[in-house]
């Protein structure tokens, strides 16, 4: 029996979601272990394996899935499928074992040409950019080549962070925020595929008479606007046309989502919660015109796109995928409900505390808590229909 792509990444991108965050949250409270465990910059360690950890899984677990029903291919799979999760597994040593300071590397991998630990880190996106190239073009499935440039993307953002640890030489911070910026679009372009999809079928089904607007003219001027502002925000962060172009972004998309019909789907968290992510999305937008004015104001931003937008729609997205795929009712239960909630909660407490920086430090700890307790749901709920090698059904 073989894995499918989803399988393998669903699982460790909430393994490490989970442990990344958990043992940063533990580094701040002053454990031992936590700091004896982490390089010596745990929350540079925590952005870093955020962005250029779990996002990529999730991306990889997505898109080895879907490309498939895009291209009627073969899904990736048995020894090839390894090897990716392998390269991946590479990326997370060589992020803990060398850490740059000063333009050296340091770190326990210190003694290895730092040379290899980058060309080690890169391995995975590289060949996660191949993948889907070949799968695209083998399958002439131009429509999705955007989704491709995404994943380009993200492997530019790593290089430039690495490039701005090592020498200098680039802006620090931009390729963290590139890479954000990378899984925002995602956000925007396949969310806005499915979102406005989910809800139609499933409104149908119910016999309601109002469906969401389809994709048009108007979703492309969404698209084009929301991938000027966050250009804007990664080149320019503080600057009156970034505010502006974000604030527009943000505008456009209040709109976009409204045609969405999110209200329509409170009985179902399966879907209100797309609709909660891409809300996450709207407002991070206008945070970036917030800390545009105000640069104290900006780690708001990068909060509301991470434990935001990214936390919320990954996981509603893993959600139901792993439970369609696993033959499983399209419902959440109970137990993902209350994911859905914790993860909502945690961004809220996490934002808040970056527009707040001089209040409470438990609103950080419980923030904290929030993300634990979603990511150990969702674990518990879907880890094993995960773990199975074959989907039921």
């Amino acid at each position: 029996m073989r894995a499918t792509g989803f399988r393998p990444f669903f699982f460790l991108a909430a393994v490490w979601g989970l442990c990344v965050v958990g043992l940063t949250a533990l580094a701040a409270a002053g454990s031992p272990l936590a700091g004896q465990a982490l390089p010596a910059n745990p929350f540079a360690w925590h952005g870093r394996e955020m962005v250029f950890g779990y996002v990529p899984a999730v991306m990889a677990g997505f898109l080895l899935t879907a490309i498939p029903n895009w291209t009627g291919r073969l899904p990736l799979a048995g020894w090839r499928l390894w090897l990716l999760v392998g390269l991946w597994f590479g990326g997370r040593v060589a992020g803990w074992a060398g850490e740059w300071t000063g333009g050296a590397c340091s770190g326990p991998g210190a003694a290895i040409p730092p040379a290899a630990l980058v060309a080690a880190d890169l391995a995975f996106l590289t060949m996660l950019v191949l993948v889907v190239g070949r799968e695209l073009v083998a399958g002439r499935n131009w429509r999705n080549l955007p989704v491709l440039a995404g994943v380009m993307v993200m492997l530019l953002a790593l290089a430039l962070w690495h490039g701005s640890a090592a020498s200098g030489a680039v802006p620090a911070n931009v390729g963290l925020r590139l890479g954000l910026a990378a899984a925002a679009m995602m956000i925007a372009l396949i969310g806005g595929r499915i979102v406005p999809s989910f809800t139609t079928n499933w409104l149908k089904g119910r016999g309601a008479s109002g469906l969401p607007r389809p994709f048009g003219p108007y979703d492309r001027m969404v698209l084009l606007a929301t991938g000027v502002a966050l250009a804007g925000w990664v080149i320019v962060p503080a600057s009156a046309s970034t505010m502006g172009l974000a604030a527009l972004a943000a505008g456009l998309n209040i709109v976009r989502l409204a045609r969405w019909r999110g209200a329509a789907t409170a009985g179902e968290p399966l879907l209100w919660v797309l609709h909660l992510g891409y809300g996450w999305l709207v407002l991070a937008l206008a945070l970036i015109a917030l800390g545009a004015a105000r640069p104290e104001a900006a780690p708001a931003a990068i909060h509301g796109l991470g434990a935001g937008a990214i936390a919320t729609m990954t996981l509603a997205m893993m959600s139901r995928a792993t439970l369609g795929h696993s033959g499983s009712p399209l419902t959440a239960g109970p137990l993902l409900t209350l994911v859905f909630v914790a993860v909502t909660a945690a961004a809220l407490l996490r934002v808040t505390a970056a527009l707040w920086p001089t209040g409470p430090a438990s609103l950080v700890t419980a923030a904290a808590v929030a993300w634990t307790l979603a990511f150990m749901g969702f674990l518990i709920a879907c880890g094993p229909l995960l773990l199975r090698l074959r989907a039921v059904g």
